[in-house]
């Protein structure tokens, strides 16, 4: 399908993703009280681990509800419970690396290069208090740079406009 129509595939991509993952990922950070950090952490967190709750299995094999649930241990809270939103998400993007490295020793043939690039961006700007992402941002993705400025955003948008649009 890509091969034959390579823009038809791309927004039938992109109307999944948004679908089945985007939708969620913003009604839980909406519901625990989240910025726009929060929402993209749990996004990201909703592609790689996938939705679920399987929080007695190993770090490897936890699913975004599981990362959520553990989250909460030892008293932290998310906003919504009372929480103060940057420890909470300190401790989500820390439960992330727990899951992510313990994969990672498990599957010795996996390609590790890069694979907590984005969790490192995600710390930088809770560090940085910048729960709002204000641009410009500079990051790593599996070991590329990017930089991100107002200016790259708009053209994003307006190429991927489907994408972005209800």
């Amino acid at each position: 399908a890509y091969k034959d129509d390579k823009d038809r595939f791309i927004k039938a991509q992109n109307h999944e993703v948004k679908k089945e993952v985007m939708n969620d990922a913003v009604k839980y950070a909406k519901k625990d009280g989240l910025s726009q950090l929060g929402q993209y952490i749990y996004f990201d967190t909703l592609v790689k681990h996938g939705p679920g709750k399987n929080p007695q299995d190993p770090p490897r094999d936890w699913s975004f509800g599981a990362i959520r649930e553990h989250a909460k241990e030892n008293g932290v809270k998310p906003p919504s419970e009372g929480g103060n939103e940057s420890s909470y998400l300190q401790n989500f993007v820390g439960k992330r690396y727990d899951a992510t490295n313990d994969e990672n020793d498990h599957n010795p043939d996996m390609d590790t290069d890069g694979t907590t690039d984005r969790l490192d961006f995600q710390m930088q700007q809770l560090d940085n208090g910048n729960l709002d992402l204000a641009l410009p941002l500079s990051f790593k993705m599996n070991n590329t740079p990017f930089d991100l400025n107002q200016e790259k955003l708009n053209k994003l948008i307006w190429d991927n406009s489907f994408f972005f649009s209800n």
